[in-house]
């Protein structure tokens, strides 16, 4: 389309954190490039079993080389008292210079709150052995119990442009009504937080936006260069569901089929700068059997903010490998400059590991 040329070099695959039998479940991972120019990424790590159920922590490593090689992992959040999992990270500089995360924290299934906490020193990031201690407490930013808040990682955004700059969005799924739980929820709805004061308080949307069959799940959005954000939402009809706000977040249009083909998995989104040009991360394939067609895991590139992509890449399983037996999903997606990184699990039977992928971006 136009005259973009896209074209992706340098594509390098590494297995970040491998499963093993002792940590069965590494996946949901977010990546901050620090003050000192370090790499700092952060991922959940269950706790002795693999299901959603299961216990979780959030862990983090460094890299000092832009993803060449890692520090050993540790921990940032550990489940208090009282608390059966904390997951799925989201970085955020705030205005003062400070590093923020937010995070799922699940009480039980009738109290999973979304949490953030700020890092006390990110200079000492990597050096103790209990990286928890340079963390703050999470404090509680949705709205009380009971409710299933269901935050995922990479999807803090901080709004750029026209009269809504600077203001913090958490897109966020609940089973409707508040108080039912998710393994038996049949009406999933998304919706919004947000806060203009630099993550003092917050706000929910207005709009909660239902769809067809177990609803409309872990949304993403990205904000539009005019100023409008597009949120995708996972669902179970073949198609990520789309809608759009024009106000900031506190109003969303009706849901509705977008172009991009999928199972029941989430996507993830990234612009890079220099071209404007979007790229998503996401299975291209048809849904029958749940987590199994959540393969392959595949980008694509957008010049209109999203209405049509163009230069689909399978990232994995690459060209010649065997499609059967694995599946990838929970996808991050970053541009650091030209280098795209793309992260998502690898699950080999019912065994995550955390994946990453780089590559240099060049458009002409």
């Amino acid at each position: 389309p136009g005259s973009f040329l896209i074209e992706t070099s340098n594509l390098d695959r590494q297995i970040v954190v491998p499963a093993s039998a002792a940590q069965p479940r590494n996946m949901g991972a977010d990546l901050m490039v620090l003050s000192d120019g370090r790499w700092l990424l952060g991922y959940s790590r269950w706790l002795g079993g693999a299901h959603d159920d299961d216990g979780s922590q959030v862990c983090a490593l460094i890299s000092e080389d832009r993803g060449d090689s890692w520090s050993c992992p540790f921990d940032i959040a550990r489940p208090a008292d009282g608390v059966e999992a904390v997951r799925m990270p989201n970085f955020l500089r705030l205005n003062d210079g400070r590093l923020a995360c937010f995070l799922r924290v699940r009480t039980n299934h009738l109290d999973t709150w979304t949490g953030m906490l700020i890092c006390r020193d990110e200079a000492q990031l990597g050096t103790p052995q209990d990286g928890t201690e340079l963390w703050s407490d999470p404090i509680r930013i949705s709205p009380p119990a009971p409710g299933r808040h269901v935050l995922l990682n990479n999807r803090v955004v901080r709004l750029q442009h026209g009269a809504h700059a600077g203001r913090i969005l958490l897109p966020l799924a609940s089973p409707w009504p508040w108080e039912e739980e998710d393994r038996r929820g049949s009406d999933i709805r998304t919706w919004v937080l947000r806060s203009d004061d630099d993550g003092q308080n917050w706000r929910p949307s207005d709009s909660m936006l239902e769809g067809p069959k177990r609803g409309l799940m872990e949304p993403y959005i990205v904000e539009m260069l005019d100023g409008r954000l597009r949120m995708w939402m996972r669902t179970q009809v073949g198609r990520q569901y789309e809608s759009i706000s024009t106000d900031g977040g506190v109003t969303w249009s009706t849901a509705t089929a977008g172009p991009l083909v999928s199972p029941e998995s989430p996507v993830a989104v990234a612009r890079h700068e220099a071209s404007g040009l979007l790229m998503v991360v996401w299975n291209h394939n048809e849904p029958g059997a749940h987590t199994a067609d959540r393969t392959p895991i595949c980008i694509a590139f957008s010049q209109d903010e999203g209405e049509t992509w163009f230069d689909e890449l399978r990232l994995d399983p690459g060209d010649g490998e065997p499609k059967e037996g694995r599946s990838f999903s929970y996808p991050g997606a970053h541009f650091l400059g030209d280098t795209g990184f793309v992260t998502y699990y690898e699950n080999a039977e019912k065994q995550l590991s955390l994946i990453q992928q780089r590559f240099e971006l060049s458009v002409t």
